[in-house]
């Protein structure tokens, strides 16, 4: 499947960005995994659950304990499959 992904937000400091798959409306968080190697990062997406989308246009920030838990592994449903 092909994902159309626009950002609406970007943090650099925390480095993840929030936005929406235009195609199906539905709101995404992505953000940097880094590697041993730091030319072979990656960006990695998941879908953002309905509890966090009152914060995605007024304080975005607050969704960044959710990636936190996305990093650790917490969340693997919720990843999206760019395959």
């Amino acid at each position: 499947m092909k994902f159309n992904f626009r950002d609406i937000y970007v943090s650099k400091e925390l480095k993840f960005s929030v936005g929406i798959e235009e195609g199906m409306k539905q709101y995404y968080v992505s953000f940097l995994v880094p590697t041993h190697n730091r030319q072979s990062d990656y960006e990695i997406y998941y879908w953002l659950p309905a509890s966090y989308l009152e914060y995605i246009y007024s304080e975005p920030e607050k969704i960044y304990p959710f990636i936190l838990e996305c990093d650790k592994g917490l969340h693997k449903e919720m990843e999206i499959d760019l395959t």
